[in-house]
């Protein structure tokens, strides 16, 4: 290709680069930000943590980076954290010495990446300074020895190419090259200062530590920069990666070992047993009984037999390189403790039908309180339960868990103040009984519980063997106690349990973003001897039993036939017939699959010209099929970098249409065949985001407009204005409906203005990405701004600005219906001449990065005037893209083509990613099966026609399913069978409970209860189980006094009588708000109900109307059960 000519000294320095670099790799990475915390010259942060997000960066605040900090300095994992704001976290620098969370990870080979102002010049905030004694206090030598202001350019040492540094920088905070030992200096300034450097931590390391760039203030510091020194590695010799994880807790007894082998590594010594001291100090010449496989190849381990139960085992992995040195890399030590026994319940609910005083209930009895770390109970009896009996009936306690379990034990704390041994209010007999579905018991026997010990080092000293029954309820019932006092108590109550359910599913549940071809894995339960699974996108028929997918004889299972785009629910149960109960079903569990499978991610080129694996040697463009069209860039690196949608790399097209052959196309061939078929697949898809022109106005009666500037604040501004002219009254209402965030201050909205220079009065009413909506103004030109900040939500958002007279008034509003006024007091007043400029204002609050905005809905009232006119005012803007359309064309091996058009004519021009989707449909006549090539064009190349230029980017393209989000509906209809509640007929005869499903607001249901008791109506939907997750409500004719402002809703799977299980209950805000809500009005404000249950009936019951004192009833017009069909 004749343009790598081009390329071929910078070529020549990236394969330097490559040799020893891999980025990304074998990282666990993050990006600090925290608005909560301070920052110095980095500014908001904003943008390099949202560039770092986008290509796979964690993104924590000050209280996640400690814990995050804290669990690498407990496993040693190889990790790296870029700081996005220069202001250090108080939450790891908690004194500001070498002990703190931050010096202890670098100490614990953790990687650090630092730009802008001096490293921990400031901790938490600007105004809690150590100045340059922060750096030499906690990175142990002086970081800002200068000398400082200089602005000097920098250069790149072999050390900064090798690490990947590309673009210089102007110096202004360098230190001396020879302030401490361990410093790799990675780029000079003219001075021969480091205004780039690494200090190392480890001995011998050489790519991890404190990574220092960009000593500089402005704008964010260069993206691929901070990436690549993040992302820098060389060879690691020792094991690392250990599953399971140092220190980890609860592993199967079976436990398979295994870690990520060192880079060098050809055989692996290992190492494993109880003792750490063994484990440490054997070797092959001592191996201490504990060099259990020496010279293995692989990098698994299987620990012969079954580990015991609740034991620490300590394993270490030595890496042996090959011949001829065959050396070996001692690893650390790692730990692990198997699976205790039985286990304790948790999320238990204490009852009692006793009386207790308040602090003294039955939750004290399960919620740990007056226990210590050796569980040993206080004497406080503030920390126990004591009760009375209420009536004549025995007193008894109960206890119900959140499943039915296989009880193992029950450990009981009895009754602890100081003077029990005086008193005796502990209980002493006990009957112990158990129930599946608390209404069926079975007594397990009586039992005496031992008198506790009156001391603040009491243990339990009574175990309750429950025989492994299966229950959720257990209950004691009091037969004595030991004294002579009615009045019972106990300090503390813990169930164990054998887990006989499966557990810890994976996917785990909720996951998504499932591969349809997942293999579904959990952790059995302990004696069983195979595995039923149900698997289905019914939840109900899941939880019936009656969606078995298959059997399995290990805890794991492939199902056939699973979709893309879709909501799976699943369950195991585990069956062994040789025990007592030979079932027992565990929870059902969700996942959802992913919607599409990657075709072309574009995450695999890289800038090899040489090796042919440039992103331009896969998709060919003008210079080969003689379009207007070019891929990636003349210079490297030639993918995008910046503009991504998701990983590290998108594809930038540039487009040329103004000359022949008037439309531009890249195209990529495969040498075998695609199956684009498969798990339900009916869509291809691609993400195509461009450039918003100047000011186009698009076929949607929007506007698209893109603008650069530092602000629009102050004595002058910096922004695109696109205006017409108001004489006299007047105003301007629209829909942001988006905002390209290049700071967290871009604006974009609504301005009436005086004059078109920069230091204009005026007013302006926008939306920012980051701060919601502001009303700000100049009232005398030249002079200082001024705000209201209303806050709220970033874009889409309403904006309207009036002008009457010489008063400015804003509003603000989420639907376009609801409008809040931003409130000045006085009356803003700016004295304008009569005729002004009234239009649209973007600024990107960045002199170096160009934002854009589109708006629509866009309405004028009063004198306004003329075509639209733009003004570049306080400094020039971007021209942007020019508005064309785009189509994809397919190709099979057998020559069969299909071509499909974008349905927007102005896509060129959208500034944020825009999702393709393709419907299968849409290419009939093509085998999907047998794709050989895919084709990208802007314009068209069947009717072509001169146009503008400029440059897409594309990315992720896919196929698979949507995940189509079921829309909630009323799922109730006139003639569903109802029934009041009570269901005494106590109502007029025109005015039934049928009343309120009728799909009439003027009929109602009127109930002559309600004020006193709930009333209200159960129902059996015509449709079936449905789940039902939002309510509506339509008040009656008359009579507010009636409106119900209050509800609980029940579901029920047995009959329209029940029993019920409560769904959700609360209020109905609209109806009681201080003003009565109108006649035969639907609700406004969303009542919504978390669930995911369907129900075969629904009772819904109004536990309180408007005025109980004037009502004599409660009426309802219509009510609505939104949800959709199981």
């Amino acid at each position: 290709m004749c343009r790598g000519l081009n390329h071929l000294i910078v070529v020549m320095l990236l394969l330097a680069v490559a040799v020893s670099q891999a980025q990304g790799g074998p990282y666990i990475r993050v990006a600090y930000w925290d608005a909560s915390q301070g920052t110095a010259w980095a500014g908001d942060g904003g943008p390099v943590r949202d560039a770092l997000a986008a290509v796979g960066y964690q993104v924590v605040n000050a209280a996640e980076l400690k814990t995050w900090m804290d669990d690498r300095i407990a496993d040693r994992r190889l990790s790296v954290v870029v700081m996005c704001r220069d202001v250090v976290p108080d939450t790891v620098v908690e004194s500001v010495d070498a002990n703190c969370t931050i010096r202890r990870y670098l100490d614990a080979g953790g990687k650090v990446v630092w730009y802008s102002d001096w490293p921990f010049y400031y901790v938490g905030t600007t105004s809690n300074s150590p100045g340059s004694n922060g750096a030499v206090q906690v990175l142990g030598f002086n970081a800002a020895t200068g000398p400082n202001d200089q602005n000097q350019q920098v250069t790149f040492t072999e050390a900064g190419i090798l690490w990947g540094l590309v673009t210089p920088w102007s110096s202004t905070r360098p230190t001396s090259p020879t302030v401490t030992d361990n410093l790799t200096v990675l780029a000079l300034d003219t001075n021969g200062n480091a205004a780039g450097w690494v200090k190392h931590y480890l001995p011998g390391d050489t790519f991890r530590g404190f990574v220092r760039i960009e000593d500089h203030s402005g704008g964010p510091a260069d993206i691929q920069n901070l990436i690549a020194v993040a992302e820098y590695a060389e060879s690691i010799n020792t094991a690392s990666g250990p599953v399971p994880e140092s220190g980890a807790t609860d592993i199967p007894r079976d436990v398979v070992l295994s870690w990520a082998a060192g880079e060098s590594a050809v055989t692996h010594d290992v190492y494993f047993g109880a003792s750490f001291d063994d484990v440490n100090a054997a070797s092959r010449s001592n191996p201490r009984g504990v060099l259990l496989s020496q010279g293995q190849s692989g990098t698994t381990f299987d620990p012969p037999g079954v580990l015991d139960f609740d034991t620490t085992y300590y394993w270490r992995i030595d890496e042996v390189n090959g011949a001829p040195d065959n050396t070996i890399f001692k690893g650390d030590v790692w730990s692990f403790t198997a699976e205790p026994f039985a286990y304790a319940i948790a999320n238990i609910i204490a009852t009692t039908n006793a009386t207790s005083d308040p602090g003294a209930g039955p939750e004290n009895t399960i919620n740990g309180s007056g226990l210590n770390a050796d569980d040993q109970h206080s004497v406080d009896s503030t920390d126990m339960w004591l009760a009375r009996p209420a009536d004549a009936e025995p007193v008894w306690i109960q206890y119900e868990f959140d499943s039915v379990y296989k009880l193992y034990e029950m450990l009981v704390w009895n009754y602890n103040v100081q003077f029990e041994l005086l008193l005796g209010f502990g209980i002493k007999g006990v009957t112990v009984e158990y129930s599946e579905n608390g209404t069926d018991w079975t007594a397990l026997g009586d039992v005496e519980l031992a008198q506790a010990t009156a001391k603040s080092t009491y243990a339990a000293n009574t175990t309750v063997d429950l025989q492994g029954v299966p229950a959720r309820f257990v209950r004691m019932t009091v037969n004595s106690g030991y004294g002579m006092m009615p009045q019972y108590g106990l300090s503390e109550v813990r169930f164990l349990y054998i887990p006989a359910h499966p557990r810890e599913p994976q996917p785990a549940d909720g996951t998504i973003g499932v591969s349809p071809a997942t293999t579904l894995s959990w952790r059995a339960g302990r004696e069983a001897a195979s595995h039923e699974i149900y698997l289905s996108t019914s939840k109900s028929a899941v939880a019936d039993g009656t969606a078995l997918a298959g059997t399995a004889a290990t805890a794991s299972y492939s199902p056939a036939d699973v979709e893309f785009g879709s909501r799976y629910y699943w369950k195991v149960a585990e069956v062994n017939d040789a025990e007592a109960i030979s079932t027992w079903a565990g929870p059902v569990w969700s996942f959802i699959t992913q919607e599409y499978d990657t075709i072309e991610g574009f995450e695999d080129y890289n800038d090899d010209i040489d090796a042919h694996t440039t992103i331009f040697d896969t998709w060919l463009d003008g210079w080969v099929n003689e379009t207007g069209s070019t891929v990636g860039y003349l210079d490297a690196p030639f993918a995008e970098r910046t503009v991504v949608r998701s990983g590290r790399q998108s594809m930038p097209l540039t487009y040329d249409n103004s000359g022949s052959p008037f439309y531009s196309e890249a195209e990529r061939t495969w040498d075998t065949a695609q199956n684009w078929t498969g798990h339900g697949a009916d869509t291809l898809v691609l993400y195509v985001q461009g450039n918003a022109p100047s000011f186009v106005e698009t076929a949607d009666s929007g506007v698209l407009m893109s603008a650069v500037g530092t602000d629009i604040w102050n004595t002058t501004d910096q922004f695109r204005y696109a205006y017409k002219n108001l004489s006299g009254d007047g105003s301007m209402t629209v829909r942001v409906d988006s905002l390209v965030r290049s700071n967290e201050w871009a604006k974009a909205g609504v301005m009436i203005r005086e004059t078109l220079e920069g230091g204009s009065k005026h007013a302006f009413m926008c939306v920012t990405p980051d701060h919601g909506t502001t009303f700000q103004r100049r009232p005398v030109a030249g002079q200082d701004s001024a705000s209201t900040d209303v806050g709220g939500s970033a874009a889409p958002r309403w904006v309207r600005l009036t002008r009457t007279g010489n008063v400015f008034t804003a509003h603000d509003s989420m639907d376009g219906v609801t409008w809040t006024e931003a409130a000045v007091s006085p009356a803003l007043t700016i004295e304008m001449a009569a005729n002004v400029y009234i239009g649209l204002a973007v600024t990107s609050h960045d002199a170096a990065i160009v934002t854009a905005a589109e708006f629509s809905n866009l309405s004028m009232t009063g004198n306004v005037t003329g075509n639209w006119q733009t003004a570049e005012i306080g400094v020039a803007q971007p021209e942007g893209n020019a508005a064309d359309g785009m189509y994809v064309r397919l190709e099979d091996s057998a020559g069969k083509s299909a071509t499909v058009a974008n349905a927007d004519a102005a896509i060129t021009v959208r500034p944020t990613w825009q999702e393709w989707r393709i419907p299968y449909s849409d290419l009939s006549g093509v085998n999907l099966s047998r794709i050989e090539k895919m084709v990208i064009g802007v314009g068209s190349a069947t009717s072509p026609k001169a146009a503008g230029a400029g440059i897409v980017y594309v990315d992720d393209i896919g196929f698979g399913k949507p995940f189509v989000t079921p829309t909630a509906t009323d799922v109730t209809t006139s003639g569903d069978p109802v029934v009041g509640v009570p269901d005494d007929g106590d109502w007029p005869a025109a005015e039934t409970p049928d009343l309120a499903i009728d799909d009439n607001v003027n009929t109602k249901f009127l109930h002559f209860k309600g004020e006193t008791e709930p009333t209200g109506i159960r129902v059996t939907p015509s449709v079936g189980a449905t789940v039902v997750t939002g309510l509506t409500l339509t008040t009656a004719n008359d009579a507010v006094e009636r409106d119900p402002v209050a509800f609980e809703l029940y579901g029920s799977n047995d009959g329209i009588d029940g029993p019920y299980t409560l769904i959700a209950g609360g209020d109905v805000p609209d109806f009681a708000q201080a003003d009565a809500w109108p006649r035969f009005t639907r609700n406004a404000t969303p009542i919504v109900i978390e669930n995911d249950v369907a129900y075969a009936h629904y009772q819904l019951l109004f536990t309180a109307v408007r005025d109980p004192g004037s009502a004599n009833s409660m009426q309802i017009a219509e009510i609505e059960l939104l949800g959709t069909v199981e």
